[in-house]
């Protein structure tokens, strides 16, 4: 089945083209994503595929047009080489859903999106994934009420892990670092190149980094080897890297009010001259946000020398130009749990696997992991 055929039986639905650049934006910069107390709007600049091509080399941009050819619904798919159970596969990230309230035609968008689920994996366009992932707000209760708690028939959201997006806002600056990190030089590729193809393959959607560091080193605007961070033992051998990026030329946020919570710690904090902190951002302007992605450690380090690292790597990254650091704290690391030398505001996240579920109840291509995921929170 080819992906034309596919949609040949959904009249209101079409791919995309950068033909459509502008209408996409105008659709998507009215659409807010609700948490429980502000909304959260991505801005994506003049060009809504820059993002994309940063994301990945392939993705499909999927339009639902009513019947006057307006835009009333949008959806990315993604696609990357990752490992499942050891073995490399195509994952497929589901991302930039926006639909709006119109019966007729959300129905024939959800009967789509289940049946895309069920024949990916036929499909030359989709390089026949048949793994997907996606997040979602834990706050978002529409998105996890339409998707997760499944009012979709035939698809099935597998809630594969919890965790905390953490913005980081400030430090103690008395911390005394563990490790001995630093940035990275071009003179180092061979060397990160090697550690990485070294990592193990085990943990679900693991990176295929032979494809994935060229990807972000040739795509990924304001970025190169020198925004990679390395921690080395004393004999000068990497014991784990990190990388910082600020997709901010092809993606910001804005968030409609400052939770009080930080505005109060903030307020507090500024008293006290042991702390440094970042200045806050004004409501309903862009947020500097400088994501520390993909902490990678060698395989011989055990979870206390892990969870040091990461607060390391954290304190390293502070000093550099942004409202706030951002990190992935997943649920079976809680690598940040009792770390009073950052101060931080947590928001409630889940990532999950999307699959389509028979008649009889079972569920295409299940994923059962109770690893930590790969995954890279600044390309959502």
């Amino acid at each position: 089945m080819t992906l034309k055929d596919f949609l040949a039986q959904y009249p209101h639905i079409s791919v995309a083209s950068e033909a459509d650049n502008q209408a996409i934006l105008n659709f998507y910069h009215q659409s807010a994503m609700s948490a429980a107390k502000s909304d959260i709007l991505y801005l994506r600049g003049n060009d809504f595929f820059a993002f994309l091509k940063e994301r990945s080399k392939s993705f499909i941009v999927l339009l639902m047009k009513d019947d006057l050819g307006e835009i009333q619904g949008l959806g990315v798919l993604s696609f990357r080489a990752g490992y499942i159970n050891g073995e490399l596969q195509t994952i497929g990230y589901l991302g930039d859903l926006r639909v709006k309230l119109n019966r007729k035609l959300i129905r024939e968008w959800r009967l789509m999106y289940a049946q895309l689920m069920k024949h990916s994996s036929q499909m030359e366009e989709t390089h026949h994934c048949r793994y997907y992932q996606t997040v979602l707000i834990d706050e978002n209760l529409e998105s996890k009420n339409n998707l997760a708690q499944t009012k979709i028939p035939h698809l099935h959201y597998q809630r594969l892990m919890k965790y905390n997006m953490v913005n980081v806002i400030g430090r103690l600056k008395v911390y005394t670092y563990q490790s001995r990190l630093r940035f990275a030089e071009d003179t180092d590729k061979k060397r990160i190149e090697e550690f990485l193809s070294a990592l193990p393959k085990v943990h679900a959607f693991a990176h295929d980094w032979s494809s994935e560091l060229p990807h972000r080193l040739n795509s990924w605007s304001n970025f190169d080897l020198r925004h990679l961070i390395l921690a080395e033992d004393n004999n000068g051998s990497i014991q784990a890297l990190s990388m910082i990026w600020n997709p901010v030329k092809t993606k910001q946020v804005k968030i409609s009010q400052i939770p009080a919570g930080i505005k109060i710690l903030h307020k507090v904090l500024s008293f006290l001259p042991l702390i440094e902190l970042k200045q806050l951002p004004s409501p309903d302007h862009p947020l500097n946000i400088l994501y520390l992605n993909q902490i990678q450690f060698s395989a011989a380090l055990n979870s206390e020398k892990r969870k040091i690292l990461t607060r390391d790597f954290l304190h390293f990254a502070f000093k550099e130009d942004c409202h706030m650091l951002a990190y992935a704290d997943f649920e079976n690391e809680n690598f940040l749990n009792g770390a009073y030398s950052l101060f931080s505001q947590k928001m409630p996240m889940a990532l999950y696997s999307v699959h389509y579920k028979n008649e009889d109840g079972t569920i295409n291509f299940p994923l059962q992991t109770n690893e930590t995921l790969a995954f890279d929170m600044s390309l959502v």
